[in-house]
């Protein structure tokens, strides 16, 4: 007799897992199944969505925009009040005008623009100079001269001076050390009101006429003031004697880095020495003045120096008032280009903005050009005036 075979319980163990995979998997798809069907209900076709269910487009921000505001402009800048605040401007000011400072008539405005001006005084000590002119020799009357516009300076120039024709005698036999030599009584800026009778005392007039050779000594004396406004004097009573060249030397000091312009003063000359002289000065890119005694002589220094601060000065201030222009020019050029860039292709303003903020910033353009263009004309003008008078 056969028994019955007995259960496998390795099968029956497998048989029972695989049953509770299968459990755990019906249950998890049921799971997914139910949130598909959550998810879908909730969710409308596009035909589904009714009209009063549609998102309003976003409306343009107003900012209590009034079109006839940009009608108001206080100070006729072609730039509405309104809009002055937003572009960093005043409402009270035209800014354009305000660009446009041009005080170079008045004496106290010129001072700020006064630069440097250094003048060398080249000072004819040759035998000559002993004549006598009036009651006094030449020598005296130069030297009272320029101690009295030395002592009229106060801070206007720096002075310095140069003396020729001190060596030797005007006898022939003492012309080559005459004309050979040159001396620095006082560097730029060393002579003042204090000390300018102490260096003029011991000068005597002795030997020959050196303009050239004095003239070539001045030059050193300009070193390192390139950018200043430098001058020569020569004060001579006669031409050049020696065998120097003046006309070469005062080219040369003109066309230098320092550009020093060489002025002759003819101290009771005739006409034919003058001639010569004059040839110098045109040279040099200076001016030629005559002088009978020393009340002449001081007057054309102080006239010199009157000259310098109401043209050169006056020249240098307009220069200034045109880079102020240029400059404030720019920067209302960039206010209003910052301006445009906050408004082109801004969502939070309407058309009618955009429009008319584009066409007062048009208006505001070809009024700055205007007025750039005008008082350009106008400096240029200036300028001439200042030059022609130099």
């Amino acid at each position: 007799m056969i028994s019955p075979a007995r259960p496998n319980l390795f099968l029956i163990l497998k048989t029972k897992k695989y049953y509770l995979f299968g459990l755990i998997f019906l249950f998890l798809a049921l799971i997914s199944i139910a949130l598909i069907s959550t998810f879908s209900s909730t969710k409308k076709s596009p035909d589904s969505i009714t009209q009063n269910e549609i998102l309003p487009s976003p409306t343009p921000i107003q900012y209590n925009y009034d079109i006839s505001q940009y009608q108001i402009d206080t100070d006729s800048d072609s730039l509405p009040d309104i809009l002055e605040a937003p572009t960093n401007l005043n409402p009270n000011l035209n800014e354009i005008e305000a660009c446009y400072q041009n005080k170079c008539t008045d004496p106290a405005y010129q001072q700020a623009y006064i630069p440097k001006h250094n003048i060398v005084i080249i000072l004819d000590s040759s035998g000559s100079m002993e004549q006598l002119i009036g009651e006094e020799t030449k020598m005296a009357a130069a030297k009272k001269a320029i101690i009295s516009y030395i002592s009229k300076l106060n801070n206007q120039a720096q002075v310095g001076l140069i003396q020729y024709g001190h060596l030797g005698s005007n006898s022939t036999k003492d012309k080559d050390l005459s004309c050979s030599g040159t001396q620095v009584l006082s560097p730029i800026g060393q002579l003042n009101a204090n000390n300018v009778n102490s260096i003029l005392d011991p000068v005597h007039s002795n030997g020959w006429t050196a303009i050239g050779l004095a003239l070539e000594k001045s030059q050193e004396m300009f070193a390192g003031k390139e950018k200043d406004t430098n001058e020569v004097f020569v004060v001579t009573d006669g031409a050049e004697t020696c065998n120097t060249d003046p006309i070469a030397a005062a080219s040369k000091l003109a066309a230098s880095s320092a550009h020093i312009k060489v002025n002759i003063i003819g101290f009771a000359i005739n006409d034919e020495e003058k001639a010569g002289l004059e040839a110098i000065n045109k040279a040099g890119q200076g001016s030629y003045s005559s002088a009978n005694n020393s009340a002449e002589l001081e007057d054309i220094f102080s006239r010199n120096l009157s000259n310098f601060t109401t043209l050169v000065n006056a020249n240098d201030c307009i220069d200034q008032v045109r880079s102020d222009l240029i400059s404030c020019i720019l920067n209302l050029h960039t206010k209003i280009d910052s301006f445009r860039k906050s408004y082109i292709n801004n969502p939070k303003l309407t058309q009618a903005q955009v429009s008319a903020n584009e066409s007062v910033y048009q208006s505001y353009i070809i009024n700055l050009q205007n007025f750039e263009r005008e008082k350009f004309q106008e400096i240029n003008q200036i300028k001439s005036t200042f030059l022609n008078g130099l």
